[in-house]
C-alpha cells in the first residue's frame, strides 16, 4: 500500500517537474521575444527619426536658397552657396 503511494508521489512530482521546466521554456521564448521587440522597436525609432530629420534639413536648405535668391538677386547663385560642397570648393 505504501509503495503504491510513493508511486503516486513519484509521478505527481515527475510531472511537476516536467511542468516547471515546461513554464521555464516558454519563458525563455517570452522573453526573447521581448528583447528581440524591444530591439526592432527601436531600430524603427532610430530610422524614423533619421527620415525625419533628413527631409526636415532639406527643406531648410531650399528655404534657405530661396531665401538667399532674392536677397542676392540671383536664384542659381544662392543655392550654389547654400550647397555645403560649395565650401570645399572654394579658394577663400
Amino acid at each position: 500500500m505504501e509503495t503504491i503511494n510513493i508511486k503516486n508521489q513519484t509521478k505527481e512530482t515527475v510531472n511537476h517537474v516536467a511542468a516547471y521546466a515546461h513554464n521555464q521554456m516558454e519563458i525563455s521564448k517570452l522573453l526573447l521575444l521581448k528583447k528581440t521587440a524591444q530591439a526592432s522597436s527601436f531600430l524603427m525609432f532610430i530610422f524614423i527619426a533619421s527620415l525625419l530629420l533628413f527631409f526636415i534639413s532639406f527643406m531648410l536648405s531650399i528655404a534657405a536658397g530661396i531665401f538667399l535668391g532674392d536677397l542676392i538677386g540671383s536664384y542659381p547663385l544662392s543655392f550654389l552657396n547654400d550647397c555645403p560642397l560649395s565650401y570645399l570648393n572654394s579658394s577663400d
